[in-house]
């Protein structure tokens, strides 16, 4: 397979390299004191944190979000304070954090990414769970807080990442199309891709040469047969053929949305580029992200509407996850640093984090209200099912990152007209065999996150 660009969602996973040490410079810990309320010194814990999230919003907001919490919380008569902030790109997250843990020093909270990885870090006792260190009423505000083991949430969600269907009113309109908040089924889907074609209007506008519109509308096929995401893993340790539905799907159908349905050259555009057109008019529907959508370019023609529905248990409105904050095991006062975490989880600073970057938080106390319409019928949709962690879901989060990579580069090879279904289904067949002879440790890892899935 030829080498590939990824995007964060891709890339999320990389093991960790022989240089990864060097980020660790700047994430030592420490104590100290400030001034109480009372003007007298009160003991307080510092607490460093290490993150990325950098891709939401305008470049630099993310950062300043950081800097007012910690300026914030200083003023407040807690324990706790947020001492070293540590910016690290997406693409050494998943090196860094590793070398932290193998080093057994670091920061004390870091961000990571639902579910396998997560699990995989709590499954070998390297992070704790957070449920045990923050009150109790916490965990049950959590949105998309899908990463439980044995009951404990190991990972804290502070970030949704969302991406929706959106589609262009006015050229709906111009092809006669009657549309509300849903495609009522995948049949309404393709009818309208045949309306908008016979009015000549391109129906789908996709890029797929950074993986993320491959990724994206592969899995909006796959939510049309998927029973549960365990089948996903179930599939990689053979389990499961890769001729269940749930598989075949979405490769079976990639050549019907690229040669009918899409631009022309998908392969030669980043999903960025195609949504840049998109949102120019050049066509009648596209899958973006959140604040791709959100944006002050994004006129009023442009609405958020539902994936279409199935009858199969896991189909969904649209795909996301709550990326979470995670405390290392090594951390020396894992209680301070689950005081932060509640800090961060607390309304003023919910609020903050989508006025700074456009995306959303975590956490049902954000005060929806203050959303645009398209915003909050998208915050309708993570909010609907209260209490199922799967309300939305990234089915390529229930793999393990050996296996999402290169599984994600078979689709991006459809998309570029590299690979048949045949020789897809063949591909797919061997990367996870080869998974199975080269990583039995991790095989029965995968084995233990299936047993904890809600089926």
């Amino acid at each position: 397979m030829t080498a590939k660009r990824y995007s964060r969602r891709q890339a999320i996973g990389l093991g960790a390299g022989t240089f990864a040490a060097l980020y660790l410079a700047a994430c030592g810990g420490g104590g100290g004191t400030s001034g109480g309320a009372s003007g007298e010194p009160t003991a307080t814990t510092s607490v460093d944190v290490l993150y990325d999230w950098t891709y939401n919003g305008p470049p630099g907001k993310v950062a300043e979000f950081w800097r007012q919490a910690r300026a914030k919380l200083a003023q407040t008569n807690g324990n706790a304070r947020i001492g070293q902030l540590t910016e690290v790109p997406f693409e050494s997250l998943y090196q860094t954090v590793p070398a932290a843990i193998q080093a057994k020093s670091g920061p004390s909270i870091a961000t990571w990414y639902a579910d396998y990885a997560t699990f995989r870090l709590s499954s070998a006792g390297d992070i704790a769970p957070v449920s045990d260190l923050v009150a109790a009423s916490e965990p049950p505000h959590w949105l998309l807080a899908s990463t439980v083991n044995n009951g404990k949430y190991y990972g804290a969600p502070m970030v949704l990442e969302i991406a929706v269907l959106v589609i262009n009113r006015k050229l709906f309109d111009k092809a006669g199309i009657s549309l509300e908040t849903q495609f009522a089924s995948y049949a309404a889907f393709t009818d309208a891709c045949d309306r908008l074609k016979s009015a000549g209007i391109t129906p789908i506008q996709a890029g797929t040469s950074d993986g993320v519109g491959a990724e994206k509308w592969a899995q909006f096929e796959q939510l049309q047969v998927c029973e549960t995401p365990a089948d996903l893993l179930r599939g990689v340790i053979g389990e499961v053929s890769v001729d269940a539905p749930v598989f075949a799907r979405p490769r079976d159908q990639i050549p019907v949305l690229r040669d009918k349905y899409m631009n022309p050259k998908v392969h030669q555009d980043t999903d960025q580029m195609s949504i840049d057109k998109f949102l120019g008019g050049s066509a009648g529907m596209a899958i973006a992200y959140t604040s791709q959508v959100l944006g002050a370019k994004t006129t009023p023609e442009f609405e958020v509407i539902g994936f279409p529905k199935a009858a199969a248990k896991f189909n969904r409105p649209a795909i996301g996850t709550g990326d979470p904050l995670i405390v290392m095991d090594y951390a020396d006062n894992k209680a301070a640093a689950a005081e932060v975490i509640q800090f961060l989880h607390e309304p003023e600073q919910l609020n903050l984090w989508w006025s700074l970057t456009g995306s959303f938080p975590g956490d049902d106390r954000f005060d929806a209200s203050q959303l645009p319409a398209q915003g909050k019928r998208i915050w309708d949709f993570a909010v609907a099912q209260p209490g199922d962690p799967y309300s939305l879901w990234w089915p390529d989060n229930y793999y393990p990152p050996s296996v999402a990579l290169p599984y994600i580069g078979i689709e991006q090879d459809q998309f570029a007209g590299a690979s048949t279904p045949a020789q897809a289904r063949d591909k797919t067949d061997q990367l996870f065999k080869q998974f199975r002879d080269g990583s039995p440790q991790e095989v029965e890892v995968v084995k233990e996150y299936i047993a904890v899935l809600p089926q």
